[in-house]
């Protein structure tokens, strides 16, 4: 009888890709959600940005899943370039996870701050009567502009990294025989979804920044910049539930599926 047959040695590393990118794809869909639980099921009120969530007692949530998301997608390796390609799954992610610990790091400038006496808390007008910003410290508060500036930048960054990944890195797999991109393979339009998803979320947040005082007061109160994040979050979400065979995972967890080689 021949011995039994081992494993490919790449098994184990394929399969903690698959455990990074589901885990990425979870803190994705946990931040909005966690956002929209706190402002609407326990009725502290909704923010006009994810950004500005910051600012309440969801403030470390949001710094902790942005800290975590990127640190995971710095961490993150992929597959190695191959002869022809011009980016690689490794220097994506890692801009992509700067991007996101930028994002975290520098935070929005708080509300009211003209009126903020430094080193003290007061509280925020709205209908979470809890909420409180702590003032900068004196000579602290001309840096919040240049702290919006990197915010901005990095969220864009990110943005844009992960958009990459949609229509460039992940379907890459799928080829025609002429060697282009197969986008009617069912991984791959989740990933064309996805993708223009996040260009749209960047077009529309890019608009939003350029218009005029008037119009962005009126969208505000519609919350427009929130649920156009959230809408680039849930599309970055999805995509990498999908690379990390989600589906997969779960049916072989409950036992409706052999377990197979990733």
């Amino acid at each position: 009888m021949s011995a039994p047959q081992q494993p490919p040695p790449t098994d184990a590393r394929v399969l903690s890709y698959l455990a990074v990118r589901r885990a990425l794809g979870l803190l994705g869909l946990a931040l909005p959600l966690s956002l929209l639980f706190y402002a609407l099921v326990l009725g502290h009120g909704m923010q006009p940005s994810i950004s500005e969530f910051y600012h309440t007692h969801m403030g470390d949530i949001l710094v902790g899943c942005l800290v975590a998301i990127g640190v995971f997608l710095v961490a993150y390796q992929g597959y190695p370039r191959q002869p022809g390609e011009h980016l690689s799954d490794q220097w994506v992610s890692t801009v992509a996870g700067l991007g996101a610990i930028g994002v975290a790091l520098f935070p929005v400038v708080p509300p009211d701050l003209a009126a903020c006496p430094p080193g003290q808390g007061f509280p925020v007008a709205g209908t979470d009567p809890l909420r409180t910003v702590t003032c900068p410290v004196q000579g602290f508060v001309r840096h919040w502009t240049a702290f919006a500036w990197v915010h901005f930048t990095s969220a864009a960054v990110f943005f844009l990294c992960l958009a990459v990944f949609c229509l460039v890195l992940f379907p890459r797999g799928d080829r025609l025989p002429d060697g282009r991109i197969d986008w009617t393979a069912p991984n791959n339009r989740v990933y064309l979804t996805c993708g223009i998803l996040l260009l749209a979320s960047i077009a529309f947040l890019g608009a939003y920044a350029l218009s005029p005082d008037a119009t962005r007061a009126v969208l505000a109160r519609y919350n427009y910049v929130f649920w156009w994040e959230t809408v680039g979050v849930v599309a970055f979400a999805v995509s990498w539930l999908t690379k990390g065979k989600l589906r997969r995972g779960v049916a072989e967890l409950v036992g409706m599926a052999p377990r197979q080689p990733a």
